[in-house]
């Protein structure tokens, strides 16, 4: 799979298949992830962000007077609450290279890994689950919502490939599940959704936080053996003083 990705794809036309993303985690998350074979989805309403799923001021009003002139009985914010409780999202940091800000965002503790994985892997991983025809892979825009920026929202799931540009450091790529048009009872909407995938044909590498001791890296080479993945595991090239 070579090339630019057409626009039908499930992919954002703004990423091409060799990008190479990077999500950063505790040495909990990374035995989870050994353990359960599934990357975990949260669900939108979850995440800390208060502009999460916003939209702006011009399309706010659109929304109300469209469910106005066709007598739906539904406000703007059950809307957008509804909306945010069936959008599930997996975040990955689109770059070539490893960041510190990131490792210290993300990493949880100095003894931290990064697993690395590229946009035609992730393709794959989709097109595999139970969802392939309600995930998207979304390149994240950066913007200010009060500033009402002319932006895409058909469907309605990707108005989260959209967030505040305070933001723009985590150059941020989303798994984005839209279960939007599924029934579901609210006690029994999950907060979490696993996608499985196959471990070895989706991870390029796992890579060693650049503030971790020593013994660290022999202590996940060990757990990936237990756990039967074999994948390169690499320093930071953070680790290493400039030549």
């Amino acid at each position: 799979m070579g090339g630019s990705l057409k626009s039908y794809d499930i992919v954002d036309s703004g990423l091409t298949p060799s990008n190479i993303l990077w999500r950063y985690m505790g040495l909990a998350k990374f035995i989870d992830l050994l353990e359960s074979r599934s990357l975990r989805l949260s669900r939108a309403d979850k995440f800390s962000d208060k502009f999460e799923g916003s939209f702006t001021p011009s399309l706010k009003l659109l929304i109300e007077k469209a469910y106005n002139d066709n007598g739906i009985k539904l406000t703007y914010p059950e809307f957008k609450d509804k909306l945010r409780e069936r959008i599930y999202i997996n975040c990955w940091c689109n770059r070539q290279t490893d960041s510190i800000a990131m490792w210290q965002l993300y990493g949880q503790s100095d003894n931290a890994i990064a697993v690395t994985t590229t946009v035609s892997r992730i393709r794959n991983a989709v097109l595999d689950s139970k969802y392939p025809l309600k995930t998207y892979i979304r390149k994240v825009k950066y913007i200010d919502h009060r500033d009402n920026p002319e932006i895409e929202i058909k469907p309605y799931s990707n108005i989260f490939s959209y967030k505040q540009n305070a933001y723009d450091y985590e150059k941020e790529v989303r798994i984005v599940l839209d279960l939007y048009h599924e029934t579901y009872k609210d006690s029994d909407i999950p907060k979490s959704i696993s996608m499985h995938v196959k471990l070895e044909n989706f991870i390029s590498a796992v890579v060693i936080s650049p503030f971790a001791e020593e013994w660290f890296s022999d202590l996940v080479k060990s757990i990936m053996i237990r756990y039967k993945l074999d994948v390169p595991v690499k320093p930071s090239r953070l680790s290493f003083e400039p030549v």
